[in-house]
């Protein structure tokens, strides 16, 4: 997404320091424009938990930098047994934070399968980095290929209707969501709806659209 001008994902590692992993705090959204800064495990757990980020990719992603992080941490142990000790918990602290979300648990198993591959502490770090970068590109490309899709129905509709095409969206606000579900298909999560229904109860393009509240979380119009 563009930001005044400046292009941003959701989730990246700060340029000029590698322990340090950013992200767009989407609690604040669309009347802040938030960058966070993570710094452990535990931040990350509670940035996922308390709905920081939001959307099915979004959320592995993060948990892939979660792991990223345990990594640095991890490498601080004097032996291979502390790090795979500190990584195996942070993989459990994380998945914790939302038991049923796919996503997180497999972009998780991901990580410490590509880490298991590293003989040193510094190998597994830079593997986990490898790792989660991969996984943010591809579910960015993931994004680009349904966004190609959609378009061709949504212009199909549009040629064959004087309705307006009604697009249905979960988890959170398109723009900010790094991708869908790779791989495998979500039910909604139920939790996340009284966040989104407050943030599109405030978003002035759905207001002044006029909607009935039912629809704001499901229904966007738009004319020619």
């Amino acid at each position: 997404m563009d930001v005044g001008g400046r292009h941003f994902r959701t989730i990246w590692v700060k340029p000029d320091d590698e322990g340090v992993v950013q992200l767009i705090d989407q609690r604040f959204l669309p009347y802040r424009f938030i960058i966070e800064e993570v710094h452990n495990v535990e931040q990350m757990a509670t940035a996922i938990r308390e709905m920081h980020v939001r959307g099915a990719g979004l959320i592995g992603v993060s948990a892939a930098f979660g792991m990223y992080l345990a990594a640095i941490e991890g490498a601080t142990r004097p032996a291979v047994s502390g790090f795979d000790e500190r990584v195996a918990r942070a993989a459990e602290q994380l998945k914790a934070t939302r038991p049923t979300a796919v996503n997180l648990s497999w972009a998780i198993e991901r990580q410490l399968r590509s880490m298991a591959d590293g003989k040193t502490a510094e190998e597994k770090v830079t593997l986990a980095l490898r790792t989660a970068n991969s996984i943010a590109d591809e579910d960015v490309e993931h994004c680009r290929m349904i966004g190609q899709h959609g378009l061709k129905l949504i212009e199909g509709k549009r040629a064959t209707e004087s309705i307006c095409s009604r697009i249905a969206t979960r988890g959170g606000s398109p723009l900010l969501i790094t991708a869908p579900q790779p791989r495998r298909s979500m039910p909604r999560t139920i939790a996340a709806w009284p966040y989104i229904f407050g943030y599109l109860k405030r978003d002035p393009e759905i207001r002044a659209q006029n909607l009935p509240p039912g629809n704001w979380a499901s229904t966007a119009c738009r004319t020619r």
